[in-house]
Formats: C-alpha cells, sequence, structure tokens
C-alpha cells in the first residue's frame, strides 16, 4: 500500500487504497487528516465528541482504521 505525506491546505494524505472487505462489497478508501484554523460549525441535529468518549459510540472498523492512522500521525509530530 501506498502511505503519502503529501500537505495541501492543511490536509494531510494518511493512506490511500485501504482495503476493506464486507460481504458483498469491497471497499477501497483513502485517509485524510484536517487540521483546520477554527472548529467548523455542525448542523443543529450533530454534536461533537471528546476523543476519550468514542468508546461510547459504535463506529464501523473502517473508520475505527482512520482513527488508528490519525493517531500514528498525530503522535510523530
Amino acid at each position: 500500500m501506498f502511505n503519502a505525506q503529501c500537505s495541501i491546505h492543511n490536509f494531510q494524505c494518511l493512506r490511500t487504497n485501504v482495503r476493506h472487505v464486507l460481504t458483498h462489497r469491497v471497499i477501497l478508501a483513502d485517509f485524510y487528516l484536517w487540521q483546520p484554523d477554527e472548529r467548523p460549525s455542525l448542523p443543529q441535529d450533530y454534536i461533537w465528541v471528546d476523543e476519550e468518549e468514542l468508546d461510547k459510540y459504535g463506529v464501523p472498523r473502517l473508520v475505527e482504521r482512520l482513527f488508528e492512522e490519525v493517531k500514528k500521525c498525530l503522535q510523530q509530530h
């Protein structure tokens, strides 16, 4: 797999072509980290979740893998 480190306008490509196999489909995903200068506003029916509380929410495996890549990236900097 290709692991890119391409920063463009606060976007950092963490990993490309991450393979996620479902029973009926194969998903190839690219992981990006966006670190905006200000916290963006959310639609009224959305909430911000603190990192320490993520384990209280159901998260798809592919999103868990994204979180793992983000943690690795942030630990390196």
